[in-house]
């Protein structure tokens, strides 16, 4: 299944789960002794709303998938975990809907800070780095897609080290899973700091990602803060060739570019 397909496909199957717990908690709501004739009725039209909700969404997610959500039992069993917090939110609203709302703004704040700020590192982004050629002359550098200074090589060059920052998310996460995002956070010419960004290269931000075990070798939680290094290797690429900086899988990828 395509990932955007598969994105939307499981954020679709999550709504449901999330709109059959709002509707379950307005059943066990009428179980209350101390409801009206009114009340309930008017518990039963909103628990009818929600649980259309729901089914809307579920048949919206076998449509944009063509079934293939079956294929995967994790989207389900994640879905299932939506309902028993859903479900106590709207039967106890004081008690677990308002905990709930101040998480998830916490959460959203959180992702805000050290995820969605920095740009998407897919192969159809623009790169984090360009290096261009000079012809005889020396290099220069361009990083942050276009927003930060260009940066000239001198001559008598003999290492260029990149630092780069890649954060992503498994697939299963809701809205960030399955992508990753991150920049270059370091350039090093002859071991002489050149750039450094202090947005993705920051000890507050590693050190959040290693408190949640992000920087374990496979990743906690789903999880992973990649920090890769590599050298550019001068002697295979032409002087007068661009090239960008890529992500690739764990180390940084040098190819000749265009742009």
């Amino acid at each position: 299944m395509d990932s955007s397909i598969f994105s939307v496909s499981r954020d679709l199957l999550y709504l449901s789960g999330a709109l059959t717990g709002i509707a379950l908690g307005f059943v066990l709501s009428l179980l209350r002794k101390d409801l009206g004739i009114r009340s309930k009725n008017r518990r039963i039209s909103v628990m009818l709303l929600f649980l259309s909700g729901a089914l809307a969404a579920f048949a919206a997610a076998l449509g944009v998938s063509r079934g293939a959500v079956f294929s995967d039992s994790g989207l389900f069993l994640a879905a299932g975990m939506c309902i028993p917090p859903c479900a106590l939110a709207a039967r106890f609203p004081r008690a677990a809907a308002y905990p709930l709302i101040l998480a998830g703004g916490l959460l959203a704040v959180w992702l805000a800070f050290s995820y969605l700020r920095f740009p998407p590192a897919d192969s159809g982004s623009a790169p984090p780095a360009l290096i261009y050629g000079e012809g005889e002359g020396p290099f220069s550098i361009q990083t942050g897609g276009g927003r930060a200074p260009v940066l000239s090589i001198p001559d008598g060059l003999s290492s260029l080290e990149f630092r780069g920052v890649l954060i992503s998310f498994d697939r299963h996460y809701p809205f960030v899973g399955g992508a990753g995002r991150g920049r270059i956070s370091e350039i090093r010419r002859n071991g002489e700091v050149l750039y450094h960004d202090a947005g993705i290269g920051s000890p507050l931000l590693e050190a959040c990602y290693s408190w949640l075990g992000a920087n374990a070798e496979n990743g906690s939680f789903g999880i992973r803060f990649q920090v890769m290094r590599a050298h550019v290797p001068f002697e295979t690429i032409p002087r007068a060739g661009n090239i960008a900086v890529l992500f690739d899988r764990d180390t940084l990828l040098f190819a000749p570019s265009w742009q």
